[in-house]
């Protein structure tokens, strides 16, 4: 099972609500208090996260040697990178050829 959000607090309240409401169960007939159990000592193999964290477990954390594969940046970072992009882009349009 996966539950993927887009941020890490979001993705804290969902676990805690996910594990509060397992422990809710416990108390459930004998049938189905056995099945809540096994899921409260397994729920750490369910995905509950964000969308980067499920990214990176999807592909790999790391590209061996070079480096991760994914890098999740900051604000600045993000701003820096949108700048340069910008900048690529303008000059690309300026040097085509098609005048486009």
């Amino acid at each position: 099972m996966a539950a993927v959000t887009f941020t890490r607090k979001a993705a804290a309240e969902l676990r805690s609500r996910f594990q509060v409401a397992l422990e809710k169960r416990s108390g459930r007939p004998r049938a189905k208090r056995r099945l809540t159990w096994r899921s409260l000592f397994q729920v750490e193999q369910c995905f509950i996260g964000t969308i980067h964290s499920f990214c990176a477990a999807c592909c790999g954390e790391t590209g061996g040697a070079g480096g991760p594969l994914l890098q999740e940046i900051d604000e600045e970072a993000d701003g820096r990178l949108r700048a340069e992009a910008g900048r690529f882009r303008r000059r690309a349009d300026r040097d085509d050829p098609r005048g486009s």
